[in-house]
């Protein structure tokens, strides 16, 4: 049995680190996070979190091995729920490179847990701690190993503050296309698991399919391009119903190579007027569903990357915020050199600009802010199961909030490339961008969607910080809280800092050599700043 970050590289064949380097976490409690040399799992939390350790163990016998953890001296007064614990497995991906990401289930049996550890393979304990279920102070638990005729403790830690983390301010969206029957690898029958283990992880801005909204035809509009005819809302009720709570809905409703709408050609005012009528009574039924029209998000152009799409994109936008200004209109432009765009008002236009997070994010960051747009950022190359679950998805939040931004998003929750199920990269067509592991009528957990929910959880805290700062009245604490908050975001995202995807296709490889622990170390100052402000 032994330990290192829980995001670190391991590859199929190892060797067990007997005596690991010192990491930089043992040089003082920074937050409490586990260091590489101990062999526990300890974690250090605010209260309604979720945060996660691991251990590896590694069967070097010739024989499958079964392993049974049982916890003992559990956290008294914990809620049921308050644990969960996972057996980190090994698959095959299209690239052909073998990485222990997905996470199945290890259900409690008599109090206890078991973990099938194949013949010359190292196993990974993922345990995830649910602070919402706990008191706060300090716990000091036991998981008891057995198997292959040994005992092995494992001592379990546990930090719960008494700062409680608020609900994500950061918008996060997966492009999940869960309206209708789904699409990519959603399923009528994984949908609903899929739509749980998107909300477990904060994804609050679901996207649904231009067809979710009722199209109407030109013989629907009278002389004076109103509409006249009732339009048929089952299908967006439909998918509203399936996510209650979101904060965003959004639409694409794809226009870029759509120059008419009900015989009505762009850029004429029957064109703005039917647009127009066609909105408002979209924005009507809203309101009877008691959804605010600010929460309908519609993105009239995927990827703009021309002039033409640009176009298309401001005639449309402005026909549709003409009649309904509430409404909002994201963009997410990959132009590689913007500032040769002839529209500038595709910049001005969008209430949202999400560039991609490599690709000339410098120009949309200063276009977003000097425009008072909402940024987001998303990703999508290099984000395989071969990619760094930490540097390609969690590290994304820092990003974005050194950034200045609300929001980010990543493709896709549900694209596993054309494969029948995430369980057989060999069907797939090019790598799976889908960060979970999907089947017909199954969704699972990963090491990967973790990371993601943590990204959130990390933006939370880094906001709180920034506000705690705004308030304090004591002025050295405040400077010594900022100059803490700005050197750990510099630090978090200097890896990611150093090369893009243009420049190097492999920036995000999880087998590079970039050290794990800085995120958790600089979230550790983070937490003990906020716990000294709060004091």
């Amino acid at each position: 049995i032994w330990k290192q970050q829980r995001y670190a590289w391991l590859p199929l064949v190892n060797m067990p680190k007997e005596n690991p380097p010192k990491s930089p976490l043992t040089k003082g409690d920074l937050g409490g996070f586990s260091s590489s040399s101990d062999m526990q799992l300890k974690l250090s939390m605010l209260k309604n979190q979720f945060r996660s350790d691991a251990v590896l163990l590694t069967n070097a016998s010739g024989q499958p091995m079964t392993v049974r953890f049982t916890l003992q001296n559990p956290p008294q007064g914990a809620q049921s729920g308050w644990l969960k614990v996972d057996s980190a497995i090994w698959t095959d991906t299209y690239e052909g490179i073998p990485v222990q990401d997905a996470l199945m289930p290890m259900a409690e049996q008599n109090g206890a847990y078991t973990m099938e550890i194949p013949a010359g393979v190292t196993g990974k304990l993922w345990v995830t701690i649910d602070s919402s279920k706990l008191q706060s102070g300090a716990y000091k638990s036991t998981f008891v190993a057995s198997g292959a005729g040994q005992n092995v403790s494992i001592p379990l830690h546990l930090n719960i503050s008494k700062i409680a983390m608020n609900t994500p301010r950061m918008s996060l969206t997966m492009w999940d296309y869960t309206n209708g029957k789904g699409q990519y690898g959603i399923t009528p029958q994984n949908r609903d698991a899929a739509i749980k283990l998107m909300q477990s992880h904060f994804v609050d801005s679901p996207w649904a399919t231009g067809w979710v909204l009722p199209t109407p035809k030109a013989a629907d509009f009278d002389t004076n391009n109103q509409l006249i005819q009732p339009l048929d809302f089952s299908s967006l009720d439909e998918w509203i119903a399936m996510w209650p709570k979101a904060r965003n809905y959004m639409i694409f409703r794809s226009v870029r190579n759509t120059d008419t709408f009900a015989d009505a050609k762009m850029a004429t005012p029957d064109f703005d007027a039917k647009v127009g009528s066609w909105m408002k009574a979209l924005e009507a039924h809203m309101k009877t569903l008691g959804v605010k029209p600010s929460q309908i998000v519609i993105c009239p152009v995927d990827e703009a990357r021309n002039d033409e799409h640009d176009l298309h994109l401001i005639l449309w936008g402005e026909a549709i915020k003409k009649a309904v200004p509430e409404f909002r209109i994201f963009s997410d432009p990959i132009w590689r050199e913007p500032q040769k765009a002839s529209n500038p008002k595709a910049l001005t236009v969008p209430d949202i600009l999400c560039p991609h997070a490599n690709w000339a994010d410098d120009y949309y960051v200063k276009a977003a802010h000097q425009h008072n747009k909402e940024l987001w950022f998303y990703n999508g190359p290099g984000l395989h199961h071969t990619g760094d679950p930490q540097l390609a998805y969690r590290q994304m939040a820092w990003r974005v909030f050194g950034a200045g931004g609300q929001g980010e998003g990543f493709w896709a929750f549900g694209d596993i490339s054309g494969a029948e199920t995430s369980w057989n990269a060999y069907t797939a067509v090019r790598p799976m961008f889908a960060p979970a592991y999907l089947d017909k009528d199954t969704v699972y957990n990963s090491i990967h969607w973790d990371a993601t929910g943590e990204g959130v959880e990390d933006f939370e805290e880094l906001s709180m910080l920034k506000e705690a700062i705004a308030k304090s009245q004591n002025a050295a604490l405040k400077a010594q809280a900022q100059k803490v908050l700005d050197d750990a975001v510099k630090a978090a995202n200097a890896i990611t800092s150093e090369g893009s995807v243009d420049d190097d296709p492999g920036v995000y490889d999880w087998n590079r050599d970039n050290d794990p622990t800085v995120v958790d170390a600089q979230l550790g100052q983070v937490q003990q700043m906020l716990e000294k402000l709060g004091n």
